[in-house]
């Protein structure tokens, strides 16, 4: 019983780091974005550095409006 308890909490502790870095990841590319917009790079051009949809890009630039 103890056993399958731990596998359990082992189990529940990694989904929750996945998440949590995935979050992260998120937010720095998110970061990128900007910067990257700031210094006066197209959608185009960023969405092929960073390795994300156009359509993502547009929408990290429209939400900071």
């Amino acid at each position: 019983m103890c056993k399958v308890i731990e596998e359990m909490r082992k189990e529940v502790w990694n989904e929750a780091w996945n998440k949590a870095s995935s979050e992260a990841e998120l937010k720095t590319k998110e970061a990128s974005v900007r910067r990257l917009y700031l210094q006066g790079l197209s959608f185009d051009q960023i969405a092929a550095g960073i390795d994300l949809p156009v359509d993502e890009v547009k929408s990290i630039i429209s939400s900071e409006s």
